[in-house]
């Protein structure tokens, strides 16, 4: 017979898991809106274009994400910037203007949540943010989850590109994360209780 122990269910509790669905106010808006970001690294060997790092991106709401092979972390400020007027100039964005909106996207690169590494926290990264009108938001120490979509999908890469790059020369690993990135976004994403929502 089962017997419940008073002590052990009062001292060793585990809190509640989370929900499937998150609550609808703290749900991002729109596609392309929130950004979520972090980097991996060093990965060896050196490649062949001299990178020794990936900054990924991947959005909140539709998973598109976008990942650059870099030589320093100090390259992320730059790396934001190419980015962001990637993507707005591909969402019909007037880049002249400075505009980060369209008449078919709210909000193009609105903000980006990173952890506290200390290229993320730096000025060049700051100048680089306001600059092009986007709202920096970084989780809190010590708590990764706080950036679960970017850490998630660093891991996804890591298991994509050792598979990608199997029997090849490992001093072409930036061309594989590239192509995995590719595949990434080609695929039909659908986010749980959003059925419309697909990576473009």
């Amino acid at each position: 017979e089962k017997l419940n122990c008073h002590d052990c269910m009062l001292f060793k509790g585990k809190k509640k898991g989370h929900k499937e669905k998150r609550p609808e106010k703290f749900e991002t808006p729109s596609p392309l809106m929130l950004f979520s970001s972090d980097f991996f690294g060093p990965v060896a060997p050196v490649s062949g274009r001299k990178n020794r790092f990936v900054m990924i991106f991947i959005c909140d709401k539709c998973q598109f994400a976008h990942a650059a092979p870099i030589a320093h972390k100090s390259d992320a400020p730059e790396e934001l910037e190419k980015f962001a007027k990637k993507i707005r100039k591909q969402c019909g964005a007037d880049l002249f203007t400075g505009k980060n909106s369209s008449t078919k996207a709210p909000l193009i690169v609105g903000g980006i949540r990173t952890d506290n590494e200390p290229v993320l926290r730096s000025q060049a990264w700051r100048d680089t943010c306001e600059r092009l009108n986007i709202e920096e938001c970084h989780s809190v120490p010590y708590e990764p989850e706080m950036n679960g979509s970017a850490e998630r999908f660093v891991q996804s890469i890591k298991a994509a590109m050792r598979t990608t790059c199997a029997n090849t020369d490992p001093r072409l690993w930036c061309f594989g994360v590239e192509q995995v990135v590719r595949v990434w976004n080609l695929r039909r994403s659908r986010r749980p209780g959003d059925p419309h929502c697909c990576a473009p």
